[in-house]
């Protein structure tokens, strides 16, 4: 081992071989930690620049802006170009061809207009930035002018087309007079997108600082001749509709089916008009135009009532209608419904009478009838005949006014069906009380226990019956509960047997105790001579005996002799002294010797 001194002197030299191997390591690692605190120290001109930043970014972004404008005015000339040449098209071409070109226009449109749009937006956001948008507020005036100029040329050029297809109804055949249909209609919705288009491009003209005054009178005074024009036809078509179908019932067979190829076709076409007067006085209320005597004419053809049609005036009109409507009636048929009214009241009354007469009529035959039959049985048979009468009499009365009984009778059949199957449990109700009248297991008055309950029948029906408790409660139990369980009926026969079990002491005299419970039987009088009442010693217990008393009383008594003959009994025992039955319980004690 080292001594101390030499232990210090080894120490000393190896820190000075690892001190030289390590000095190019430290000034190294002192460079790198230089050179990063000098580029992470900010210069004020680089501060400067961030703070310039978010002026810079907004500079920017309107450039972008700026470019993106002057791109949309590049757009909307190519654009506007394109949709003249595809509408130059459009008029050269037929067929497929012009169905094809006329979508390219339209669809060509919808994006000047979308451009539009956005452009003014784009001038609008410049012009607060201080930009000058002079340029493009020109161009913007330009397209937006020469979209109300092309919608308009577009809107009169398809009504000669239409025109041109409405001349030719007279020479097409009933077979081809649909499609022919379709074609009118599908011009006049575009018509109808195409003022939609246009009242919309005013809004635009206002934007850009561009009179709007001639095309909204060109607007107003189109859509006032098309309100009126169509509904002239709607009311022209619903007659022509109503006259074809009653045509059609009367015709034949061949002639009907050309008669129904015409309805078809005035039917679609009132669908078009009606369509297209929706659409006119949705646009027509932009323009705070008067439309409450065409929406009124629109809720009575088209039969459905939309909240856009619905104001103050439409409401007020629409009932003056009906009463105007309801006063041509009862003018043109005000005496016949009076007298049609009169005989139906007549018949049923008639009716009435006959059900109360044939009730009575049941009732008085199944009285002087040999046959047996129970009160509910009778009043079931009563009510059946009377509501069979004037079930009739309700058949007669339709009839009457001209319903056809054949296929009323049948639909009856089928809903019966139908709510039969539905109503499983209450048809098997009703098959229970039909058992429950033929088998009689009680009556009307009867104290039943059924169904887990007891007390007094009250009323009984085919599908239930009613039961009075004895504290007075009501209690509607179904038939096939009833049937389907034990049935007791307590007061169904005349006399009654009334059970009671005493108990009297062991000791007891047996003679004693028999006469004494005999004197209380024979001196009640509502017990009766026949059968004979039975007094017995029963049973001998452990430490009582056991007597049974058994009078018969009527039914009707059977609770008051209950009563009294244990009151009674209680008294004379106590006073002939003789000994009740006492429980006794032996103890014996063992006495252990530990």
């Amino acid at each position: 081992m080292l001594s101390k001194k030499n232990n210090y002197l080894f120490k000393l030299i190896m820190f000075c071989v690892v001190g030289i191997y390590s000095a190019p390591a430290w000034t190294e690692t002192a460079q790198v930690a230089t050179a990063t605190a000098d580029s992470e120290q900010v210069s004020p001109e680089q501060e400067n620049n961030e703070q310039e930043n978010p002026e810079q970014e907004i500079i920017e972004q309107d450039q972008e802006l700026l470019a993106e404008t002057e791109a949309l005015v590049e757009d909307l000339e190519a654009k506007s170009k394109e949709a003249k040449e595809k509408f130059a098209i459009f008029k050269k071409v037929s067929g497929e061809k012009r169905s094809l070109a006329g979508t390219q226009v339209l669809d060509i449109e919808k994006e000047i207009r979308k451009s539009l749009d956005t452009l003014i937006e784009n001038i609008k956001t410049l012009g607060s930035q201080e930009f000058d948008t002079s340029s493009h507020l020109q161009a913007a005036k330009k397209y937006t002018a020469e979209q109300s100029k092309s919608i308009i040329g577009e809107i009169k050029y398809i009504k000669l087309r239409m025109d041109s297809l409405k001349g030719e109804r007279e020479k097409t055949e009933a077979g081809e007079m649909f499609l022919l249909q379709q074609k009118i209609n599908h011009g006049q919705s575009i018509i109808d997108q195409l003022l939609k288009a246009l009242l919309e491009n005013t809004e635009r003209m206002k934007l850009v600082d561009l009179d709007a005054g001639k095309v909204l009178d060109y607007l107003k005074k189109e859509l006032q001749g098309i309100a009126t024009n169509t509904s002239t036809l709607i009311k022209v078509s619903t007659d022509k509709i109503n006259t074809l179908k009653r045509g059609i019932e009367k015709a034949g067979e061949k002639q009907s089916l050309d008669l129904v190829g015409e309805l078809n076709a005035l039917e679609e076409r009132k669908a078009g008009l009606v369509a297209s007067l929706r659409s006119t006085i949705k646009l027509m209320k932009q323009l705070e135009l008067e439309t409450s005597e065409y929406s009124l004419l629109l809720i009575q053809s088209a039969g459905q009532i939309d909240e856009t049609l619905l104001d103050k005036k439409v409401v007020v009109g629409l009932i003056e209608q009906w009463i105007e409507d309801a006063k041509d009636w009862l003018a043109e048929n005000g005496p016949g419904f009076l007298v049609t009214v009169f005989t139906v009241i007549l018949i049923l009354f008639v009716f009435k009478l006959l059900a109360m007469l044939s009730e009575r009529v049941v009732r008085k035959v199944i009285a002087s009838s040999l046959t047996s039959i129970s009160e509910l049985l009778r009043e079931f048979f009563e009510n059946m005949v009377s509501k069979l009468v004037m079930l009739i009499g309700i058949l007669v009365a339709l009839a009457h006014v001209g319903v056809q009984i054949g296929p009323l009778l049948a639909g009856l059949g089928v809903v019966g069906f139908i709510v039969g199957f539905a109503l499983q449990d209450t048809l098997s109700n009703f098959a229970s009380g039909v058992m429950i009248l033929i088998y009689k297991p009680f009556d009307t008055g009867d104290v039943i226990e059924a169904a887990g309950q007891k007390g007094t029948v009250s009323n009984m029906t085919l599908v239930s019956t009613t039961v009075m408790t004895f504290d007075n409660q009501i209690l509607i139990i179904p038939n096939n509960k009833i049937w389907g369980d034990i049935i007791k009926n307590v007061t169904s026969q005349e006399n009654r047997r009334v059970d009671f079990e005493f108990y009297v002491n062991k000791d007891a005299d047996i003679d004693q105790v028999e006469g004494v419970l005999n004197d209380i039987i024979q001196q009640h009088e509502l017990i009766l001579a026949e059968p004979e009442s039975v007094v017995k010693l029963h049973r001998i217990e452990k430490y009582s005996l056991a007597f049974i008393v058994r009078p018969w009383v009527k039914t009707n008594d059977y609770w008051q002799v209950y009563w009294d003959i244990t009151r009674a009994v209680k008294q004379r025992f106590e006073k002939e002294a003789i000994p009740q039955a006492v429980p006794k319980q032996d103890v014996q004690i063992i006495k252990t010797v530990g």
